[in-house]
């Protein structure tokens, strides 16, 4: 087998391939495609709360929404 860099192999005591390490950030863009369509690559519980936050202009304007809604005594 030809070296690549970024790529190692392992193999079995029987010379046998094993498995394959690829380095991302030389591969990514190739593996990384195939990974997904295999669904290996998953949110974590943390990644997906955190996509679904609201960024500081959101999080503004909801709270003059709900400063608005109160309902404030007039002296």
């Amino acid at each position: 087998m030809a070296r690549v860099a970024g790529i190692q192999f392992t193999k079995t005591s029987a010379g046998k391939l094993k498995s394959v390490t690829f380095d991302l950030k030389k591969h990514g863009q190739k593996v990384l495609p195939l990974l997904q369509e295999m669904g290996v690559l998953n949110e974590d519980a943390f990644e997906k709360e955190w996509s679904e936050s609201i960024n500081g202009n959101e999080l503004r304007l909801k709270v003059k929404d709900r400063i608005k809604s109160l309902p404030w005594k007039k002296p």
